[in-house]
């Protein structure tokens, strides 16, 4: 492979982003953005999460474990967010705003709304209290599930739609 294709792609780049405001390039790649946030839930909030109860460690060790990881997920996932509304700014006025905000807004009942109650539970469990049952734990899983299917749909049509035509 030669040197020639990269530098023009580098190039390209550079020529792309050049003269942007950080919310214009930060929206240039914004679906770079979306598949790494959605490469960190999967990690963070999905894979991780349940691979861990499949070891010999003790149940309330795993929790405390849980309470641990999602909460760094978590400060990664409002770091991204927050990266991504400012990128929504230039598409304040755009027919897909509702659409590319969906994500944070997702994020925002997550972690305001459903995490709150789970967080208590585990604390309680990790106590040694019988916290019984309760759907929460189907609900966090649906919303990151909606969650994942929007950033990886806006990073693929994102992608898409910013490829340049191959001459």
């Amino acid at each position: 492979m030669t040197d020639e294709p990269v530098s023009a792609t580098r190039l390209g780049l550079r020529s792309r982003l050049a003269g942007r405001s950080l919310p214009g390039v930060i929206g240039l790649l914004g679906p770079a953005l979306a598949m790494l946030w959605a490469g960190i839930a999967i990690a963070g909030n999905v894979i991780a999460a349940g691979s861990k109860f499949t070891t010999d460690v003790p149940r309330e060790d795993l929790l405390q474990v849980g309470v641990a990881q999602f909460t760094w997920t978590g400060y990664a996932e409002w770091a991204l967010a927050a990266v991504w509304v400012v990128g929504l700014w230039n598409a304040r006025r755009s027919r897909l705003l509702w659409v590319l905000a969906a994500p944070v807004a997702v994020l925002a009942v997550q972690k305001l709304g459903v995490y709150p109650p789970l967080h208590d539970r585990t604390v309680a469990a990790i106590a040694g209290e019988d916290t019984g049952d309760s759907p929460l734990h189907v609900v966090y899983a649906a919303l990151e599930g909606v969650k994942i299917a929007l950033l990886v749909g806006i990073g693929v049509v994102g992608s898409i739609l910013h490829a340049r035509p191959r001459d």
